[in-house]
């Protein structure tokens, strides 16, 4: 199956990353324990074996907004406490967001051409839309 029908079918590879449309693919820890950091740990293509053979999840959007002719696309994947941000440029997805412990992204919003995510534990994440593998934690989980 090609990226886009994954993606299309609201499907990923169980992979903590970020996931680009060429292919690339930046692995990423994420630790939410004390001070919440992420991190990438190494970097991959979309057709490297690991990625091959990494079981897919199921994932749903919950909302959008729009800035210019992007969209952000946020919700959950299927084990709950997932998180996805997608990106799209006039409706084709330029970068894909998949988190396992997150918890779900519930609040999405633009300014300066970075987008900010909320989790629905409080977590808000900052991403450059143009370099997407430079996201930060900008406020740790309510829980800490």
């Amino acid at each position: 199956m090609k990226r886009t029908e994954i993606f299309n079918n609201f499907q990923c590879p169980f992979i903590n990353g970020i996931f680009l449309h060429n292919g690339e693919i930046f692995v990423l820890d994420y630790r939410n324990k004390d001070n919440a950091t992420v991190d990438i740990v190494r970097k991959l293509n979309f057709f490297d074996d690991k990625v091959k053979k990494a079981d897919l999840i199921d994932f749903d959007y919950m909302g959008q907004i729009s800035y210019a002719d992007y969209q952000i696309r946020y919700g959950e994947g299927s084990f709950g406490g997932d998180g996805v941000v997608g990106l799209f440029l006039k409706n084709e997805l330029v970068w894909f967001l998949f988190l396992e412990n997150s918890n779900p992204f519930c609040k999405a919003i633009i300014k300066d051409h970075i987008v900010f995510v909320q989790s629905t534990n409080g977590v808000i994440f900052s991403i450059p839309i143009d370099n997407p593998q430079l996201l930060q934690v900008v406020k740790n989980p309510d829980f800490l």
